[in-house]
């Protein structure tokens, strides 16, 4: 399969967009010198780090990862939606996951039959505190990453099961992590909660993660400054 070399000279941070509404906001906001477009993708870039986006599910992380291999790049953050599964959630939670489980394609074909993945301790918690820091308090919790949410959400027998085990789902996470262990690299996923499994949600979350949004905001510029 072809794959471009794309070598950017870049920092050793990166932060991945994973949905539209972040990265429009993130691209507005976080300022860099250079720009560089592969597939539908827009990558903002200097000698201190990048931020990328829009990406969607685990297969486009996959490819990235892959592109990543051959940049600088150590340690890098997603900050995407979740929907909250059970109680122990709300929305408009910020949620740092501790663990994820995978009912995605993408982390099978990297590390065969491991399905629990976690990430590395020691950028899950200079994450976590420097998060507190800015004024955020993170909920945190276990989550489960899947390819088809919707056909997730019309099976009760599946929600019934994961709501013993998860308080979250999305579709990316378990494959943040596992690309991150495959291919040595730090990762953390930083998501916000923004509807619930199950229940038809028609109002955009966005006024109500405003609050979160501009601290988060703060966070990531030491995070690409290496502030921390």
């Amino acid at each position: 399969m072809f794959l471009p070399k794309i070598d950017l000279k870049t920092g050793e941070r990166g932060i991945l967009f994973l949905t539209l509404p972040e990265w429009r906001f993130a691209k507005e906001n976080l300022f860099f010198k250079k720009h560089f477009s592969f597939l539908n993708l827009t990558i903002k870039y200097d000698e201190r780090g990048f931020i990328c986006g829009p990406v969607l599910g685990a297969p486009m992380l996959g490819l990235l990862f892959e592109v990543f291999n051959h940049w600088s790049l150590k340690e890098l953050l997603t900050i995407g939606w979740a929907a909250k599964l059970g109680e122990t959630l709300k929305i408009g939670d910020l949620f740092l996951p501790i663990k994820a489980y995978s009912l995605e394609g993408t982390s099978r074909l990297y590390l065969g039959k491991t399905k629990v993945f976690k990430p590395e301790q020691s950028f899950f918690i200079k994450i976590k505190e420097n998060l507190i820091q800015t004024g955020l308090i993170p909920s945190l919790g276990s989550i489960v990453s899947v390819d088809a949410p919707f056909i997730f959400e019309k099976n009760t027998q599946l929600i019934k099961k994961w709501k013993t085990k998860v308080c979250a789902l999305d579709m990316e996470t378990s494959a943040v992590f596992s690309l991150g262990k495959y291919f040595n690299l730090k990762t953390q996923p930083i998501l916000f909660i923004t509807d619930e499994v199950g229940k038809l949600i028609n109002q955009r979350p966005e006024k109500l993660l405003r609050p979160q949004r501009e601290k988060l905001l703060n966070f990531l510029k030491k995070f690409l400054n290496h502030e921390f």
